[in-house]
């Protein structure tokens, strides 16, 4: 995942059915945590931009469903 690409995240209970207060965020390997710009959200499928600045390496992916439902993901962010 490049920054500034759109990435998407599967699973269950992403979002509420609206997908109404859904947010998403990346830790990268540096460790700073910021919040991508969400595309759409539905109960298993969310879209959503990798922020400028997200480093190399490992990250991990967080979804806030609107519910209180938290997913999380590890993925790699190449050059």
């Amino acid at each position: 995942m490049a920054p500034e690409s759109i990435a998407t995240a599967f699973g269950s209970n992403l979002a509420a059915t609206s997908g109404t207060g859904t947010i998403v965020t990346i830790q990268d390997s540096a460790g700073t945590v910021r919040e991508a710009r969400l595309l759409y959200a539905y109960p298993r499928q969310a879209a959503f931009i990798i922020p400028a600045g997200t480093t190399t390496g490992s990250a991990t992916v967080t979804v806030s469903s609107g519910d209180g439902t938290i997913s999380t993901a590890a993925t790699t962010r190449a050059n």
